[in-house]
């Protein structure tokens, strides 16, 4: 893994650069992502897909401007280095409980176009995160991944990324899900 570089750079890894999202240049990619039902049916206790070009937009700069450089933390726009295209997000952040508010528990996730699954992006950018995460933020011990136990390629990401399962929790999301989690090791 790379870390830092180019403006907007936050790592690389032999097939993907991950960097700050361009909320003009990126919407349509986004939306490529988050308009597609099959890929949003597992995010969040009522999966959504985003309706229309200009809501994406204004979701990208909305994030965009909710991250804080001290907390190391954020959501960026994956893009393969091969096409130079935004294939997917990664997302580094204190995980809210079922009222929104952080708990302390810092995650990891992905989201990658349908069209890329079964290429070993995810798994690719997951094990880069967990590098990068455990390097950026030192006093964390432990990140967790978690995701519906019918996400079967989640669950299969987060275990080849080298996170071991820790079992059904409630504490997040105000959904019932499977936690894994990874330590500083």
């Amino acid at each position: 893994m790379n870390l830092a570089g180019n403006s907007g750079e936050v790592f690389a890894t032999d097939r993907l650069t991950v960097r700050t999202w361009d909320p003009e240049a990126d919407a349509e990619a986004a939306f490529g992502i988050y308009g597609d039902p099959e890929v949003v049916k597992f995010l969040g206790a009522n999966p959504q897909t985003v309706p229309d070009l200009e809501t994406m937009r204004q979701r990208l700069a909305l994030r965009l401007a909710s991250q804080s450089d001290s907390e190391k933390a954020g959501y960026w726009a994956v893009v393969q280095k091969s096409t130079q295209t935004v294939i997917g997000a990664l997302i580094f952040k204190d995980t809210p409980d079922s009222d929104g508010q952080p708990t302390g528990d810092y995650e990891i996730g992905w989201h990658f176009r349908r069209d890329t699954w079964g290429q070993g992006f995810a798994t690719e950018g997951a094990s880069a995160l967990i590098g990068y995460a455990f390097e950026a933020r030192p006093d964390l011990d432990r990140l967790i991944a978690i995701a519906y136990p019918q996400n079967l390629a989640s669950l299969r990401v987060m275990a080849k990324a080298g996170m071991s399962p820790v079992g059904m929790t409630s504490k997040y999301y105000g959904v019932a899900a499977m936690m894994y989690e990874v330590r500083r090791g």
